[in-house]
């Protein structure tokens, strides 16, 4: 008998991340040695490439007041950029202004995010409660509401900056 090596590998539910592990065992290989290794066939249903993981943490600062143009930045509370998704969840909201350079990020009415440098101009609301239509165990805003965080690396406890 031989030292041989066998490998296991385990594919993770992290995205691409595939973690393999190797052994060596004294036992008789189950194949010739000059027959060549087999080779893995990606799956169909893999996903064609990574999740996108947060970089950084965020923190929830509360429901705010929004005003302004509908479908729009203009007199918004947070004025910077928008966008409106059907699969809108906090996260996605969070990394898109992130990726912006915004300092703040904000859900709507379950599909909109607004990104801005600063937040409150209105006063708290108290009327987030539209179920995020990416992720529905997530609340993201209501009728002129936002549910605004705090995106920075290290997110902290903040008053709204207006």
């Amino acid at each position: 008998m031989s030292p041989v090596f066998s490998s296991r590998r385990i594919v993770a539910a992290f995205g691409a991340l595939a973690f393999v592990s190797c052994t060596m065992t004294t036992q008789t290989p189950e194949r010739p040695a000059s027959a060549p290794p087999a080779t893995a066939v990606p799956s169909a249903d893999a996903p064609s490439s990574a999740p996108v993981q947060p970089t950084a943490t965020h923190q929830y600062l509360g429901c705010f007041k929004d005003q302004g143009t509908p479908n729009s930045i203009e007199g918004r509370d947070l004025s910077g950029s928008f966008s409106n998704d059907p699969r809108m969840s906090t996260q996605m909201c969070v990394d898109q202004c992130r990726a912006k350079g915004f300092s703040y990020a904000g859900t709507q009415l379950s599909t909109q995010c607004f990104c801005g440098n600063n937040y409150g101009r209105n006063g708290p609301a108290d009327n987030c409660n539209a179920r995020c239509a990416g992720n529905s165990t997530e609340f993201c805003g209501g009728v002129r509401a936002n549910s605004v965080y705090s995106i920075g690396a290290v997110a902290a406890a903040l008053t709204p900056r207006r």
